[in-house]
């Protein structure tokens, strides 16, 4: 299966299961919340879901991919102003999902 098929199947999943309802799943319990629902977080939203191991995963696996990535065009560059040539917009890529995984806040409870 595609990452994106299994990303949209499990987030579907996610959907369907997680709320604060019998029969549901919370999607977030806070310490110390024990058995009060009130302050379970039910969230089937996307936001939620990205905050997930289901939805992080594919994002490690094309990490890898990345970070070994080699082009065979790296100095080309399409003609205008400011363009970056292959070589210039990986590195470019590659800065952004660094300073994706570093500032980032996973885990952050959503309501």
């Amino acid at each position: 299966m595609k990452a994106t098929a299994r990303l949209v199947a499990d987030f579907e999943a996610l959907e369907a299961s997680a709320g604060i309802e019998p029969g549901k799943v919370p999607f977030y319990k806070p310490p110390g919340s024990g058995g009060d629902p009130a302050q379970w977080s039910g969230s089937n939203s996307i936001t939620s879901f990205l905050c997930t191991d289901l939805a992080c995963d594919p994002c490690k696996s094309g990490r890898a991919s990345l970070d070994g990535m080699v082009l065979k065009h790296g100095d080309y560059r399409p003609e205008g102003v400011g363009m970056l040539s292959n070589g210039e917009e990986l590195l470019q890529v590659r800065s952004f999902l660094t300073y994706a995984l570093t500032e980032g806040r996973r885990g952050t409870p959503h309501r």
